[in-house]
């Protein structure tokens, strides 16, 4: 269920990200991933999709960074 609600998020930050070359934050609120399962899953589709992104942490929010894709 998290996977649906946060894959528009992700592909507006991705598509953004990828016509800017700027790095894009997606921030979550902890109870939004409240367990690993859930991350896992944003995880593996990130994986999946080949996206670059790092995560990071504010006080109660978990940010996702996507960066935008390296053309060699």
């Amino acid at each position: 269920m998290i996977l649906e609600n946060a894959k528009p998020r992700l592909n507006e930050a991705i598509e953004k990200a990828n016509s800017t070359k700027e790095k894009q934050e997606v921030t979550f609120i902890y109870n939004e991933l409240l367990t690993s399962d859930t991350i896992i899953s944003v995880f593996e589709w990130l994986f999946r999709e080949g996206v670059d992104f790092g995560t990071r942490h504010d006080e109660y929010r978990f940010v996702m960074i996507i960066y935008p894709k390296n053309n060699y």
